[in-house]
Order: structure tokens, then C-alpha cells, then sequence
């Protein structure tokens, strides 16, 4: 199929969709507990109790968490006998009474299926599970007689002799037993031994709690999941059928490579003897060989886990009557089947602010297998322990959001019972989001934000317009060693892949990843690339130089039913069948163009009713071709997220940002209603329609680490208010009456109350009790509006060390939570406005003042309590972190 045209050609828009909604919301959709976030609950030795359990549910409930993930973990030191055995009878009735307290709150539960990570216990055998990780031992052969090989290489699954010009023979069959090996080189020619032994790789259970200590699984193995399964069959029988909303399995962290089936299955998968290729194996050999014979040995496994362990555990998990929930990433398989072979794809943001290509790649599952949820485990360190604030959080969650994360899973939340001495129990690789902490105190505030946005993001279907391939032979191909694909993203900074979803996100593409077997289900209706969850307009392959058979037919196949199939920089150069049974080593070489382009110019393979499309930039093309784009995303600070919802097309647009930004957008969708609703405030009012052909003009204001949703619909309904932007008259005018601060919560004193002239860190202020005080503290003062008839100013707390509540002259008006702490008052009096800041400060200064002297609160078992580089926690040397109102607190008129 060599025929080209050099023209370019123009595609009518694609961007306008059909609206068809009778009236426009007045409300926020009703809440799900779904749609609510929800926590990891760390039970350290499982040693709970009722009278706790049934406490901290109402408390987590009445802060907004919509479900608990019960995950037990060591215990406390000295606390022993208050520990429970995992699965045992008393074990099984704090279960059972959590989950009926739980249903009585409107809460959910799910659980891992073991305790600590990765899975494994005291039911996991040698005799199962004894074989779990492989090498290849290379020995070169001195001279004739019997070999004795060494009893330390374990079980040897293979041999294989090779001479100096390539001659192989597999002699494992000649091995006797005490590993003695009666075998002599033929003469004339060097030999050497590759000899493939599998070994017990000794891992266990990382954090086990009491009873769920023992080896860990072999995840490539059908008969190790099932011995290990058999006791939780029999465990949970008396749980209620879907008393356990979901069975949740965390980060691949096993260190298995190997299982006692795999030789058998390569041949059978892959068509050749493994046994034959040991040098590739190696890394030994021709460059070719060794990266097509490691692939093949990759694809193996990748299948083995999906077949033998993602899949037949989630069929487990359906027959408890329960779903499943799995966090993929750190595994050697490909992420996107492994993601979407379950109920609930779950990725995971480490320490930073996570990667936005990464965590699509959780989502783009749930999109293309038409998953409703998709979660994550999120704010795992985010930062040094009891320094956390809520801002930072919020800051996390909004990137998960416009990652197309819909069910947020705090990690998390530490069961700790009411007589635990401050900090109470913690566990040491989280970010405590529990009610012995300062930042409790506004934690609803945040759920509730998160419940608004997860409200809409979990509504609808995605409304991306592009699918990008995602080559995972290509990768393969090019990597050393067994090659996990970790969740820190590192790897995909090196694949023409990562390049290509960067480039899509600063161009305003919308897009989801795509894995071969997801895309050979996929079929073309309309000119559209529909899949079992979304419909797509085109397709992006990015450059890679082999492919798979089965997908470069589909493309084709699919290009052929009228789909646009864009390449970037040129076809694959080579065509290889890595996925069809017994196939072996053959590959055939494309019937296409392989090498760059010219700069500039676009290919264009006309096919009966679509087209193979290629260029030398991806984003080059898809603007040439007017595939839809928003503009929102190449302002290089905005983010956006778009879903059609059966109230219309939502926009979820968040500031990245360090500075506000004001300007004029279109939304590239069109209706005769424009909605504007404020996750952080509730708030939901019109805007007037600015139609510009087939997009919709609407002018966005956003602070720092603000979000807006947009809703454009064909309805109409004049009980939505109208939005009025605050603009302010002239600048801020400080405040200049002394303010009164009254300590109200936190410790370990409540310090005096004062009056301050002057704002600032209350650190700074006279009196070591301010020096050491973790919560929350009332600033009160009283000003007068600025002019008469003056009804409305915004208010700017300037700095602010925490969070904060505003309420003015009795009435609560909003929490901030930062970065930016400002808001808008309305219905000022012209004399005696009271304003009240309630500001809550994070545990830092606490925890210093307890290490400095020497207060014991580290008391749990194992590793105990480490800092975020798992060093020795100490915090007897931070410096003081400022605290409370620092200002300056002013007022700007609004016109």
C-alpha cells in the first residue's frame, strides 16, 4: 500500500457536539458516597475495638469521607495483647461490626485482599510458591567428563551449550541427580554452559500486621493465587454480599520474575524454546536477538500476570459480591490492560505533585473500558511529616482531577484510640488526615470541595478527542533488565510516547492511551474510533520503529472503515507477530513509508474511506487537520479535563500557575447556556453566551491553584442566578484596628489570648506557648466600609500561615485553604462589620518542641517512625514555622 498524496487535507471542524438538555442545573448532583473521598484506615496490630471504631466512623463521616479502606498493619509497641490476629474469629467481628456501622453512615468499606503489601501471608507454601525469581548462570567449559554444578544455583530449569560460532544445543535433559552433568564438548570448538536456575526470591509480606506475616506470592502463578485465596474464601463466607464494596490490591512490589510454568508457557505462547536463546537471555549476543528474545520474555510475563493473577483475582473478588480495585503501576505487564482488567484503575501520587501523562494512563483504562471510577491512592508523603497543610493537598488532587481521577483515596488515616497520647498512633508513610492533627480542622472543608468536583467528573463519559497508541513492544525493545513500569514516570521521559502526550497536553488535545489488545476491540461508526467506553476522532501513533502485527492490521482495518490515523515522523519500520501464538522469531517489514519527513510537509495515504496520516509533528498535523483542540490548554499554566454529562459539556479548568490569569477562552463546544459552578464555594450562576462560531467565549478569572467547571448546555432556566465578576473600585486598604486572638483548640497549652496592634507569626509573640502551639487560634477586629452605600469589598488576608474560616458580623462566609486567601463580602453595614479569621496552623511546631525534649510518641513496631528520606525522624532541629495571620489584611471597594 505505497499510495501517497503530498497535499494537505482539510477535514470539516469536529469540535461541536449535540446538546440536547431541558433545564440548566440549580444544584449540585446528588451526593454518592462515591463521589465523596475516601481514606486508607491503617489498623496497627488490628488492634481496634468497637466503642473506637464506631467513634472514628462518625468522625470521619461528619468531615465528609464517603468510605474507609481497612488495611492493617504492624502494631503498637507494649500493646500486644490488644493486638488481633488477621482473619481470626475476633478479627472477622471487628470486620463485620465496621462494615454494619459503616452502612448505617452511608459509608463504604473495601479492604486489601492481605495485610501490609504486596500480597502474601502464612497460608503461602515453598512447595507453591518456591520458585519465583530466575538468572542465568554462565559457565564456559574447560574440558571432557561429568560437570558438577553447585547446589547453590537452585533449580535449574534449563541448560543450554553453545559453541564459539553459534551452535546451541540444549542439554538439560543430561542432567542427573546431585546436579551432576555427564556431558562432553564435541572437540574442535569452545563451549560454553548457559544454565537457567529459578531460586525462592525469599520476599515477605513488607508492614505485615499480626497473623499476615509470611511469604509473599507469585504473581505470574494461577496455582499460587489460588492457594493463597483459599483463605479469605473461607474467612469472609459470614461477611454480608456486598458488605466489602471493593478488594483492593496495592502497587506491583513483588520481586518475582519467574514461575514454575513460565518455559512452558513462553513455548507455547511465543513458539520457540526459550531454552535455545539462554545468551539473549544474558544480554549476550547479537543486539537483535538479545532485545527480541528479552520482549518475547516480557510479553510472556506480562501475560502471565494478567492471566493468571489480575483477572481470575478480580473474578474472585465478583463471586464475593464485591468489586475490585487495583493499582497497576510498578509492574512488568502493560499498565493499560492491567488497569482496565478491573472494576476500579487506581495510580498514585509519591512525595511530588505526581505526573500528569502517568496518571492518565489509570484513567485513559477507565475511558477506553468504560469504567465508571477511577482512583488514587493520594498524598503518600506528600511532604516531611507534620508539615502537611491542606493547600498542598488540594494542590495534588487537582492535577489527579484534570488527569481524569475521579475517587480520591487519601493515604490516609490511622486508627487511634481515644486514650492514645498526642500525636496519637500514626503510620510513617502517610500524610496523617486524622483528628489528633491541626489540619482536621478544616479537612472538610477540602471533602467538600472534592466531593463538588467528583461529583461532576463521575457523571457522564469522558469527550476526548484522541487516542494515543501506546507501544509497548517498542519499549520493550529498547530496555534492559525485566523493566517495571514504575509510578515516578522516569521511564517515559525517555519514549517518543511521553513526548508525544506532553506535546498533546500544552496543544489543548484531550486525549487517553490505548494498548494494543484494547484497540484490536475497537471499531469505527461514523468516521469515529468507538471502544467500549468513549468514541475518539482520530488516533496517534508516535514513532517507534516495531509494532505488533495484530495492531498494525487493526490500523489499518480501522483506517479502512473511514477512522484518521495519524503517525508521527513516519510508519514503523518493522512489523513483527509478538502476540500470535507460535509465530517464533519471524518478522516482516512494513509495506509503507519508513523514515522521516521533510519539515513541513504531510503524507497522506487515502485508504476506501479514511486516511493514514503522517508527519513530523503530531500536534503539526492534528492543527492542519482541525481535530478539535481547546485553547485553554496552550496557556502553558491552564489545565483542563472535558466530560459530557446529561447536563451538558462540563469543563473542569485548573491554574497551574504562580499568577492569576485573566483573559477571554473558547470553549470549543457550542449551546444556548453557559453555567459557571465554583467546586470551592457551591456556587452555580449563568454567564452570557458569547457564540464565535462553533465555540463558545467566556471570560476566566483564576488565582493560583483555583478551578472553575463550566457547564454548556441547550437549556435554558432563569432560577440560576447571574454571575457577577467582582471587579474592585481602587486597591486594597489594610486594616488598621487592633485585632483580638483568642486560642481555642490544639495544644499542648492554649496560650493566652492577646491583643496585637500589628499582625504576624504568632511565634514571633511573647511566651513560649505560642512557640510550641499546634491549632487554632480566633483573630477578631471591627472595620468601618469605606464610603456610604458601600455594601460589597474583597477581602485579601494577604499571608496566612495555615488555613483559615472567615466570618463576618456572625455570619460564616468561607474556609480558605490557599495558596491565595481572599473572598468577596456582601451586605456590609457602614459601621461596626465584626470579621472573624480562624486560623488553623500545621503540627510542626509540636512535634519540634516534643523531640527537643526528648518526649516519647515514636512507639510503634518495625520501622518504627522514619523521615521522608527514611532517615531517623527528629524534628529537635527545625527551625520555628510561621504561624496564624501574617498579612497584611486588606478590603477593596467593588465598583
Amino acid at each position: 500500500m505505497r499510495v501517497r498524496t503530498f497535499h494537505v487535507f482539510f477535514f470539516a471542524f469536529l469540535g461541536t457536539t449535540g446538546i440536547s438538555h431541558s433545564q440548566l442545573p440549580t444544584k449540585w448532583p446528588m451526593v454518592t458516597r462515591e463521589m465523596k473521598p475516601w481514606t486508607r484506615w491503617w489498623w496497627l496490630g488490628s488492634a481496634v475495638d468497637k466503642q473506637n471504631l464506631s467513634r472514628l466512623l462518625k468522625e470521619y463521616n461528619k468531615v465528609g469521607l464517603g468510605g474507609v479502606e481497612i488495611t492493617p498493619i504492624y502494631g503498637v509497641q507494649g500493646n500486644d495483647t490488644n493486638d488481633i490476629p488477621y482473619l481470626s474469629p475476633k478479627w472477622m467481628e471487628m470486620l463485620n461490626y465496621t462494615v454494619s456501622e459503616a452502612a448505617k453512615l452511608g459509608m463504604g468499606v473495601d479492604m486489601p485482599t492481605g495485610t501490609g503489601w504486596p500480597f502474601g501471608g502464612p497460608q503461602v507454601t515453598d512447595n507453591v510458591d518456591g520458585q519465583d525469581k530466575h538468572s542465568v548462570v554462565v559457565m564456559p567449559v574447560t574440558g571432557a567428563g561429568t560437570i558438577i554444578l553447585r547446589q547453590t544455583l537452585g533449580k535449574i530449569e534449563a541448560i543450554s551449550a553453545v559453541a564459539d560460532d553459534g551452535e546451541t544445543r540444549v542439554i538439560t535433559e543430561s542432567l542427573g541427580p546431585n546436579g551432576n552433568l555427564p556431558w562432553s564438548p564435541p572437540p574442535g570448538k569452545k563451549w560454553t554452559l548457559y544454565i537457567l536456575r529459578s531460586r525462592s526470591s525469599g520476599m515477605k509480606v513488607k508492614r505485615a500486621a499480626p497473623g499476615g506475616e509470611g511469604r509473599c506470592i507469585n504473581p505470574f502463578s494461577i496455582d499460587s493465587l489460588n492457594e493463597y485465596l483459599a483463605r479469605f474464601h473461607a474467612a469472609l463466607k459470614d461477611v454480608p454480599r456486598g458488605g466489602i464494596r471493593s478488594h483492593f490490591h496495592d502497587s506491583f512490589e513483588y520481586a518475582a520474575d519467574w514461575s514454575p510454568e513460565l518455559l512452558k508457557e513462553f513455548k507455547i505462547k511465543r513458539g520457540y524454546d526459550l531454552a535455545e536463546h539462554l545468551p539473549a537471555l544474558a544480554m549476550r549476543g547479537p543486539k537483535e536477538e538479545i532485545a527480541r528474545v528479552r520482549t518475547d520474555y516480557r510479553q510472556t510475563v506480562a501475560e502471565l500476570l494478567l492471566e493468571n493473577f489480575t483477572k481470575p483475582w478480580s473474578d474472585w473478588a465478583h463471586k464475593q459480591g464485591s468489586l475490585s480495585r487495583n493499582q497497576a503501576h510498578g509492574s512488568p505487564g502493560n499498565l493499560l490492560d492491567l488497569y482496565g482488567a478491573v472494576d476500579i484503575p487506581e495510580t498514585e501520587v509519591f512525595r511530588s505533585t505526581g505526573d500528569i501523562r502517568v496518571s492518565k494512563l489509570a484513567s485513559s483504562a477507565a475511558h477506553v473500558m468504560g469504567h465508571k471510577l477511577v482512583s488514587s491512592e493520594t498524598g503518600t508523603w506528600q511532604s516531611e511529616h507534620f508539615t502537611e497543610t491542606l493547600s498542598d493537598t488540594k494542590r495534588i488532587i487537582d492535577r489527579l482531577l484534570v488527569a481524569g481521577i475521579n475517587h480520591v483515596f487519601y493515604h490516609g488515616t490511622a486508627y487511634s484510640p481515644e486514650n492514645a497520647k498526642w500525636p496519637g498512633w500514626l503510620f510513617y508513610a502517610s500524610t496523617s488526615f486524622q483528628p489528633t492533627h491541626p489540619i482536621w480542622h478544616d479537612f472538610g472543608a477540602l471533602n467538600e470541595y472534592v466531593t463538588r468536583c467528583q461529583s461532576i467528573l463521575q457523571s457522564g463519559s469522558p469527550d476526548n478527542d484522541v487516542l494515543v497508541y501506546f507501544p509497548i513492544h517498542d519499549i520493550w525493545m529498547n530496555q534492559p533488565g525485566l523493566f517495571n513500569f514504575t509510578i515516578d514516570g522516569k521511564w517515559l521521559e525517555k519514549e517518543a510516547v511521553g513526548e508525544v502526550a506532553s506535546k498533546l497536553l500544552k496543544a489543548g488535545y484531550s486525549f487517553d492511551y490505548v494498548s494494543d489488545s484494547q484497540l484490536l476491540s475497537a471499531r469505527v461508526s461514523n468516521g469515529r474510533i468507538v471502544t467500549k467506553g468513549g468514541e475518539y476522532r482520530t488516533i496517534v501513533v508516535s514513532n517507534c520503529n516495531v509494532i505488533d502485527k495484530s495492531t498494525w492490521n487493526q490500523l489499518i482495518n480501522l483506517a479502512q472503515s473511514g477512522a484518521m490515523v495519524v503517525f508521527e515522523e513516519g510508519l514503523p519500520e518493522k512489523v513483527i507477530e509478538f502476540t500470535t501464538p507460535g509465530k517464533g522469531l519471524s518478522g516482516t517489514t512494513t509495506d509503507g513509508v519508513s523514515k522521516p519527513i521533510r519539515d513541513g510537509d504531510l503524507q497522506v495515504i487515502t485508504t476506501e474511506k479514511g486516511k493514514l496520516v503522517i508527519g513530523l509533528n503530531c500536534v503539526d498535523v492534528l492543527d492542519q487537520l482541525h481535530v478539535r483542540h481547546e485553547v485553554i490548554g496552550r496557556n502553558s499554566n491552564l489545565r483542563f479535563i472535558r466530560r459530557r454529562t446529561d447536563a451538558g459539556i462540563a469543563y473542569f479548568i485548573l491554574n497551574t500557575g504562580d499568577e492569576r490569569f485573566h483573559g477571554s477562552l473558547p470553549l470549543m463546544s457550542v449551546g444556548k447556556s453557559l453555567v459557571r459552578m465554583d467546586p470551592m464555594t457551591g456556587s452555580i450562576e449563568r454567564v452570557s453566551v458569547q457564540a464565535i462560531g462553533s465555540a463558545t467565549l467566556v471570560d476566566v478569572q483564576l488565582d493560583p491553584g483555583e478551578t472553575v467547571i463550566y457547564l454548556v448546555s441547550n437549556a435554558a432556566n432563569t432560577d440560576v442566578p447571574v454571575f457577577k465578576p467582582y471587579i474592585s473600585a481602587d486597591g486594597p486598604l489594610v486594616l488598621k484596628n487592633p485585632w483580638h486572638v483568642k486560642f481555642i483548640s490544639g495544644g499542648p497549652t492554649l496560650p493566652a489570648e492577646s491583643t496585637e496592634g500589628t499582625l504576624g507569626s504568632w511565634t514571633e509573640w511573647k511566651g513560649d506557648e505560642v512557640k510550641k502551639f499546634s491549632g487554632t487560634a480566633i483573630y477578631t477586629t471591627t472595620f468601618d466600609t469605606f464610603r456610604p452605600g458601600l455594601t460589597s469589598a474583597m477581602l485579601d488576608l494577604g499571608k496566612v500561615c495555615g488555613s483559615a474560616r472567615v466570618t463576618v458580623t456572625g455570619k460564616f462566609i468561607c474556609t480558605l485553604l490557599g495558596p491565595t486567601y481572599h473572598t468577596v463580602l456582601h451586605n456590609l453595614k457602614e459601621h461596626g462589620n465584626r470579621l472573624e479569621i480562624e486560623v488553623t496552623n500545621s503540627a510542626a511546631n509540636r512535634i519540634r518542641d516534643m523531640d527537643i525534649h526528648r518526649e516519647p510518641w515514636r512507639i510503634f513496631k518495625e520501622i518504627n517512625f522514619v523521615n521522608i528520606d527514611y532517615k531517623p525522624f527528629d524534628a529537635s532541629k527545625w527551625p520555628l514555622r510561621p504561624s496564624g495571620l501574617i498579612g497584611p489584611v486588606g478590603m477593596s471597594p467593588g465598583k
